[in-house]
């Protein structure tokens, strides 16, 4: 039986790395652009494995590898930050990105997906 999971997304920021102040991922010809992605933790001290999914409709487009992360514990919130370069196939409208800690989904976090503005 594995440990008792309990663990809250305390905060999650998407931004284009072509515009910082705004917020979603930016597309170009159907393929994102690169972007950043910060989130927050808190929930039981310990370490667990995350990765995050990306959904377009009922097909997922993007699967992060998962990663191991340390959460400091229930008292404070836990940062972490990670810049997405890959060109995920995505049209612009609504994407969903899904959190999921030891393979269990754990937050769905609904992004704006907006095409590049002609230059």
């Amino acid at each position: 039986m594995g440990h008792l999971q309990i663990l809250e997304m305390i905060s999650v920021r998407v931004t284009p790395d072509d515009d910082p102040s705004a917020s979603g991922i930016l597309v170009d010809d159907l393929l994102s652009l690169p972007f950043t992605l910060e989130r927050e933790w808190s929930g039981n001290q310990g370490y667990y494995f995350e990765h995050f999914t990306i959904t377009m409709g009922d097909r997922e487009v993007y699967r992060s590898v998962p990663q191991q992360i340390f959460v400091r514990g229930v008292q404070s919130s836990t940062a972490f930050r990670d810049h997405i370069d890959e060109r995920i196939p995505l049209e612009p409208g609504i994407c969903h990105m899904v959190f999921h800690i030891d393979d269990d989904p754990m937050v769905n976090v609904e992004l704006q997906v907006k095409a590049l503005a002609p230059a």
